[in-house]
């Protein structure tokens, strides 16, 4: 699904931390309950893990266990988000193989809004060469964060320090011109994308055991040489050493592994609106700069650039309404929800400009909610993405996730020497510890952004304001400066 901006919680990540306070004003019975939930849910996860790593210790599969030579290794990744062809890209590079993307659509199309490119996302890029060509290419960086009133009153104005701090910047990009750097990439490097591949099952060798201590994923056997057998809806088939589902939050690889058992992921109950306008001599936005506007109550606006055109986004808390999520193609349709959201949004200067603005991109999107699994592999097949553990878009980190998943994976591969067995257990444990942690400041910072009460509200600005006097800046290094090799390396 396409991921909500990073903007929205770099004012708010350094609030979290008095959430209970603020939250004090709404109601601390509330706060308590969700607090004690969150303790239970941990050690509950906690627990899991411990098991599912001693499981996995003493039930191997067989045909996992055995290093095979880098260059023949047989990978198959499932999608063609950002996060599968980033992982091909990698494992071209660290290991000389050369994987195959299979895609369900038949055609690769100009899909998605904006997506905001965070440093830690960025340095897989830049590990690829890749970094530049989006910095300075396809996208504009942000270098300012400013957060206003509805009457354009300043709340808190200050420079994101990312690339002074970590070398890298911020970057807001048109999502179709991402994929189109990544999938050229993947031309360059002669690696195959199948496109019109709907996976249906996945079949692998009967053994005794599996990482996750579970029998094969899918049904029947495998391969005679112990690879797994990917099999698409179209009838054809291909065989693999590894498996990687990047296929999103409704994975079909997921569904593979965790056997139709799962319940589906929560929904929050609110919807996102994201959309792309022009931004004429950056007459709505300013060079390189997020503006975020907070008002009362389920109140929140943000803007950026993306060179000649702007990204604009906000949140609609309802009831569940899937028939109308999607692309907003029909113009009648457009104009109806620009409608709902001038009425919402009745004298903010800022949102009533973009408003009037002719809209090129305009996509709806219910967010959901799930909690991190310890467990997300079965035998030779693993996730990645949002089909592994998939983040709200209040940090703006799901593209970013999905990059740091491709890193760490292609990592734990080469640190292992393609014994995939041990390198998915790292790669499991690595990446729910960081999932967990990301999915407890999405939450929180959604906590703090929609806080109804005024007094609560006009505390978190003050403390904000408070927060960049002293430092001049919101630091994000926990979330910014993580390295997925050198994770990999202290792991």
């Amino acid at each position: 699904m396409i991921l909500y901006q990073y903007a929205h919680s770099v004012f708010l990540s350094a609030a979290t931390c008095w959430l209970p306070a603020l939250r004090k004003f709404q109601g601390t019975a509330a706060a308590a309950a969700a607090a004690a939930a969150a303790a239970a849910a941990a050690a509950a996860a906690a627990a899991a893990a411990a098991a599912a790593a001693a499981a996995a210790t003493t039930t191997q599969r067989s045909f996992a266990s055995k290093a095979k030579c880098p260059q023949d290794l047989r990978v198959a990744i499932v999608g063609s988000g950002v996060g599968g062809p980033a992982l091909a890209l990698l494992l071209k590079q660290k290991l000389g193989c050369t994987p195959v993307v299979f895609e369900a659509a038949h055609a690769i199309k100009e899909v998605g809004a904006g997506i905001s490119l965070a440093p830690n996302g960025l340095r897989v890029l830049g590990s690829l060469g890749l970094a530049q060509h989006v910095t300075a290419g396809v996208g504009e960086p942000i270098h300012t964060m400013h957060a206003t009133r509805p009457n354009d009153k300043t709340i808190v104005e200050f420079p994101t320090m990312a690339q002074e701090r970590g070398g890298l910047p911020m970057v807001g990009v048109r999502r179709f011109r991402l994929l189109n750097v990544l999938l050229e990439a993947m031309q360059q490097a002669d690696i195959p994308l199948q496109l019109g591949k709907r996976l249906q099952d996945v079949h692998q060798p009967s053994v005794s055991g599996s990482n996750s201590g579970r029998e094969s994923s899918g049904s029947g056997s495998g391969s005679s040489d112990g690879r797994a057998t990917l099999v698409f809806t179209d009838g054809s088939s291909y065989e693999a050493d590894l498996v990687v589902g990047c296929d999103g939050l409704r994975s079909c690889t997921r569904a593979i592994v965790k056997g139709g058992t799962e319940p589906p992921p929560s929904y929050t109950g609110e919807e996102v609106v994201f959309a792309v306008t022009m931004n004429r001599n950056h007459d709505l936005v300013p060079p390189h700069t997020c503006h975020m506007v907070y008002g009362p109550g389920h109140k929140h606006f943000g803007s950026y650039g993306l060179g000649s055109d702007c990204s604009w986004f906000t949140s609609l808390a309802r009831p569940s309404s899937s028939d109308t999520w999607g692309p907003v193609a029909d113009a009648a349709a457009i104009e109806a929800v620009k409608e709902e959201l001038a009425g919402k949004f009745k004298g903010w200067s800022l949102v009533q400009r973009m408003l009037e603005r002719e809209v090129a991109v305009m996509i709806r999107v219910g967010i959901f909610d799930r909690d991190p699994t310890p467990v997300w592999s079965s035998g030779a097949v693993t996730l990645l993405g949002d089909a592994a553990s998939p983040i709200p878009p209040n940090l703006g980190q799901g593209g970013n996730k999905a990059l740091e998943d491709a890193g760490v994976l292609a990592a734990c591969l080469s640190r292992h020497e393609c014994n995939i067995a041990p390198a998915l257990r790292q790669y499991e444990a690595l990446r729910h510890k960081r999932a967990a942690a990301l999915l407890q400041h999405s939450r929180s910072a959604s906590s703090v952004a929609n806080l109804h009460n005024p007094l609560a509200a006009a505390a978190r600005d003050v403390l904000l304001r408070g927060i960049v006097g002293l430092m001049g800046t919101i630091p994000s290094d926990w979330m910014w400066q993580y390295d997925c090799d050198e994770a990999v390396a202290q792991g």
